[in-house]
């Protein structure tokens, strides 16, 4: 269900930057007029399927995901791809759209049809009328908008191994340490180079045994891509959380994905 949700969210996001935004106000009829409220960024909240509420979640810390209502009868969509480096990495798509007595009218590979249910100065609802009957929640104030769930600033330290999880909704297992030390990964942003300790034995409770591994990892987006010392790309990933103290990244195989959970502590 949750897989579904996400993917409704996936796919609106999509529609309204392929074709624009949908109208309803339980006032005057919404017209491409200045002082419109419709005419403003809109950052997406959640997603409505009946009583049942999907909170959106934007991926990175350094932006936020918006549509953009623009008076001249574009509508922008800006989309965070990555923040990497200093860097904001974006998918921006601008298309026309136009509004007839709350009705918006979206062009761009389709023609795609919205009605506002909730229109004021900072919240904005609508229903995409395809039969669905899934609202979507925006607000044009973007500090009300939690923030991303990685922030690339904190990757930069030792990650100790904490939990995994086959494939999503499964069996997770908590990762056993020998008592002499607890393995860990430690990326370097200035090297592009990560360092993997894995404990395997003790000589004391203060002295490891342990195999030490380096690989190179290239950052695009959520994806990471690791690399042995002969420049061959030997697994990729993707980053699902990433803050001061939490590292979530889903490590994907032929058969099954693992989802691993790192500490910092």
């Amino acid at each position: 269900m949750k897989k579904l949700l996400l993917l409704s969210i996936v796919f609106v996001l999509t529609s309204l930057s392929l074709s624009s935004c949908s109208g309803d106000n339980d006032n005057e009829p919404v017209t491409q007029q200045e002082e419109n409220p419709l005419l403003k960024k809109w950052y997406f909240t959640s997603l409505n399927i009946g009583d049942y509420q999907q909170e959106y979640k934007n991926y990175f810390t350094c932006a936020k995901d918006y549509i953009e209502f623009l008076p001249n009868g574009i509508q922008k969509g800006v989309y965070i791809t990555g923040c990497y480096g200093g860097t904001t990495q974006t998918n921006e798509h601008e298309f026309t759209y136009t509004v007839d007595d709350n009705i918006i009218t979206t062009t761009g590979n389709e023609e795609n049809l919205f009605k506002i249910i909730t229109l004021t100065d900072t919240k904005l609802a609508m229903m995409k009328l395809d039969g669905s009957e899934v609202i979507w929640n925006f607000t044009s104030i973007e500090s009300e908008v939690p923030e991303g769930l990685i922030n690339f600033n904190e990757l930069e330290k030792k990650w100790y191994y904490s939990t995994s999880t086959v494939n999503e909704g499964g069996f997770e297992q908590e990762h056993t340490n020998e008592i002499c030390g607890r393995d860990y990964t430690d990326f370097s942003l200035e090297s592009g180079m990560v360092h993997e300790v894995d404990i395997y034995d003790c000589v004391d409770e203060n002295t490891p045994l342990a195999h030490e591994y380096y690989y190179t990892y290239v950052i695009t987006g959520r994806k990471i891509e690791f690399y042995n010392n002969q420049g061959q790309n030997i697994s990729h990933a993707t980053i699902n959380e990433l803050s001061a103290d939490k590292f979530v990244v889903q490590i994907e195989y032929e058969n099954y994905d693992l989802l691993i959970t790192y500490t910092a502590d």
